[in-house]
């Protein structure tokens, strides 16, 4: 029996079929452990891959994590907090060369394989719900977490404020939190980049 064959797949389609088995590192939250054992123990042929294509490190990373969690992806971070990221400028772009995509989906599939995560091994790729219903800026991904950010005794001032914010933002619609304190965010840190040539 032929085995089923993967891609890579845009955010843009992750989104509309709102389901998604692969995270990069800025959308994701990876203890650092995982980046210890990436350095120590990710398969050879893999490290070399990267080395030579100089791309494909952030897939090796997710499905490094998976094969290390039963086939989970990497936690995601807050879908509000994703939308507030600035993608800085480079002049030579590596999503922007000819041939990335196909690149990728070879990446995709030989590394599967390597980590065996092929849908013949014991440990498959687990594909997971994007939003959920009730707070889609908020409830994001695999699991998430409604009582990280509670206002509570005993967080550090640091913590302490962020749970403040984000607790004041669940208050308010989704169509707010975007316009309002994403808006914001995005504007505030895209001026400070700008001013020290980060942004085109």
């Amino acid at each position: 029996e032929k085995l089923r064959s993967f891609e890579y797949g845009y955010k843009s389609a992750t989104e509309k079929y709102n389901r998604y088995s692969l995270t990069l590192p800025r959308y994701c939250f990876v203890h650092r452990d995982y980046l210890d054992l990436y350095m120590s123990y990710m398969p050879e042929p893999i490290l070399e891959r990267i080395e030579e294509k100089f791309e494909c490190e952030d897939i090796a990373l997710s499905f490094f994590v998976s094969a290390l969690t039963n086939g989970a992806p990497p936690l995601l971070a807050d879908f509000w907090a994703s939308k507030a990221l600035i993608k800085l400028y480079s002049p030579a772009a590596i999503s922007k060369t000819s041939g990335h995509k196909t690149v990728r989906d070879k990446c995709i599939e030989d590394f599967l394989i390597m980590l065996g995560l092929r849908t013949d091994s014991k440990i498959k790729l687990v594909i997971h719900e994007l939003w959920h219903k009730e707070k889609p800026m908020f409830e994001f991904g695999a699991e998430p977490d409604a009582d990280l950010f509670v206002p509570k005794d005993g967080l550090i001032p640091r913590h302490a404020r962020l749970a403040a914010k984000v607790h004041e933002m669940k208050s308010m619609s989704d169509q707010d939190v975007s316009t309002k304190v994403v808006g914001q965010m995005v504007a505030l840190a895209g001026k400070e980049a700008k001013k020290v040539g980060l942004l085109d």
